[in-house]
């Protein structure tokens, strides 16, 4: 639908045993396609402030930090979350 636009919001979670074995990448690469796929031309994400492996996973694949939110819940409680995009 040109001219449309689309926004979704997804969780995505590594579980701590499979860590370093390359899924978040994986993930993320498929993500990636599949956006390109389907002409998607940008991806934003908030990611929690003290996720340090999934900010530079983020990095890694060309997202810039454009914010930073303080409203971001999880378990009850408020976080700082960064805001990150990439355009595609």
């Amino acid at each position: 639908m040109p001219g449309r636009g689309f926004c979704a919001t997804l969780a995505i979670v590594v579980d701590s045993k499979p860590r370093e074995k390359g899924l978040a990448s994986m993930l993320m690469e498929s993500l990636l396609r599949l956006a390109h796929q389907e002409n998607i031309r940008e991806i934003s994400l908030m990611v929690l402030l003290n996720n340090v492996r999934a900010i530079s996973l983020y990095k890694k694949y060309g997202f810039d930090v454009i914010g930073k939110t303080i409203d971001c819940y999880r378990e009850g409680k408020i976080h700082q979350a960064l805001i990150m995009r990439k355009y595609l």
